[in-house]
């Protein structure tokens, strides 16, 4: 099994032993907050030139929401990405700590935006070697606005945008998720985002898991 994908399933497998107490803590209600959650997404996808090829994208991006009064959140987001090329894989490591604040537009709408920042590492490896070839690690900030949609009590739609900016890699998020709430207060939806960087774009689709407590 490759390093990063020894990462991935340990990242993974954290997330399953925080999050298993909280959800059969809240099995058989609905309750706690739309806003207060933790969340895993799974994803993968292809660079723009290889659509139509193997996934050459994996991602997996863990975090939380926490309300601080009827307006205000508390956010926490971390991602690890690898990116696999002909003979080197590429790992971004990125935590970003955040507020947001969400506004009621009527019928079922609701605009969240925020700001982040934090810190990003990277690394360049040998796929044959397994040798660094390069690594960094800078400072990165970021901000994001979205559109959610309440069709009923359990389906949701949502869109939203986000940027991120530090010296490793400046990049653009847009995303379209759909989730489906269960009794047990969490939910299960796919995703599809399109992410446009200054070292070329990828389209990844994937899995959203939410609970909420």
């Amino acid at each position: 099994m490759e390093l990063s994908q020894i990462k991935t399933c340990s990242v993974a497998l954290l997330v399953i032993a925080t999050t298993l107490p909280i959800s059969l803590a809240s099995y058989g209600q609905v309750g706690g907050s739309e806003h207060r959650y933790a969340y895993v997404d799974f994803s993968s996808g292809s660079l723009d030139e290889n659509i139509g090829d193997n996934s050459n994208v994996t991602a997996i991006k863990v975090g939380g929401q926490l309300p601080m009064d009827q307006r205000w959140l508390a956010t926490l987001d971390y991602s690890a990405r690898f990116i696999h090329l002909e003979n080197t894989t590429t790992e971004i490591y990125t935590l970003l700590p955040g507020i947001a604040a969400r506004f009621d537009v009527g019928s079922g709408f609701e605009v969240v935006t925020g700001a982040k920042v934090g810190m990003q590492w990277a690394r360049l490896t040998d796929d044959d070697t397994d040798i660094k070839l390069e690594s960094s690690n800078e400072f990165v900030w970021g901000a994001d606005v979205g559109l959610i949609y309440n069709i009923t009590p359990r389906w949701r739609l949502a869109t939203d945008a986000e940027l991120n900016r530090s010296d490793i890699l400046d990049v653009e998020i847009y995303s379209l998720r759909a989730d489906y709430r269960f009794d047990s207060g969490f939910t299960v939806g796919g995703f599809y985002s399109h992410r446009d960087s200054d070292r070329g774009s990828t389209n990844e689709g994937g899995v959203a898991l939410k609970l909420f407590f």
